[in-house]
């Protein structure tokens, strides 16, 4: 009711569904919800657009805010000189390397086994379901990706920030569908400023909520 999308017709609730959506899974989910109810290619992309710029303008507010989180403590000597001595059987190009294989196998044998029973959108809960049973199963193998896995994360959110970077232009959002950019903006705006709110309500500490 705050920011009317009637210009956009049946796909004005659409959208507005696939764009929560999205704030809960990420893009793969708006993806998902906007070929589930059908939404049309144009809208879907103004709102992918839209969606990108909003999510740079948060992760910037967020940053900001973390900035001025004072540093924790400094570790022990203890922990400095453990950091420092290195265990030299330790390979990180190996862990890296393992860690991105079994990952791809996962998906692999997720993605087949959705397939095999002709089971439509239950790649992600198998493959979740997979990494879930693997890890209770064999907790010290995968203890040991566990850094790996951590460094690959960092690279993977480095080429997100760069993808919402270019791909975003608020020049392009605002001559096309602004209603979407709005109605981006203002559901960001409330979920931010509800967070942050009742967390200083309940007097939980900052770095918990950014």
């Amino acid at each position: 009711m705050m920011v009317p999308m009637r210009s956009l017709g049946q796909d004005s609730w659409k959208i507005a569904a696939a764009l929560m959506g999205s704030y809960i899974g990420g893009t793969i989910n708006y993806v998902a919800i906007c070929e589930a109810l059908g939404v049309s290619p144009s809208v879907m992309a103004a709102g992918v657009a839209a969606d990108n710029v909003i999510c740079a303008i948060y992760f910037i507010a967020l940053f900001s805010l973390a900035s001025k989180i004072p540093p924790e403590a400094s570790a022990s000597s203890d922990d400095a000189t453990q950091v420092v001595n290195l265990d030299p059987s330790n390979k990180p190009v190996l862990q890296i390397a393992t860690a991105v294989a079994v990952s791809f196998a996962i998906c692999k044998i997720g993605t087949s086994f959705c397939r095999f029973f002709g089971t439509q959108g239950c790649d992600l809960p198998a493959i979740t379901a997979i990494v879930v049973l693997l890890g209770t199963l064999f907790p010290a193998y995968y203890r040991n990706l566990a850094n790996a896995g951590d460094a690959v994360a960092i690279v993977l959110m480095q080429i997100f920030f760069a993808v919402v970077g270019a791909s975003g232009s608020i020049r392009n959002v605002m001559n096309t569908t602004p209603s979407i950019f709005v109605f981006a903006l203002v559901q960001v705006s409330v979920h931010l400023i509800a967070t942050l709110g009742l967390g200083k309500l309940l007097g939980l500490d900052v770095k918990m909520l950014v």
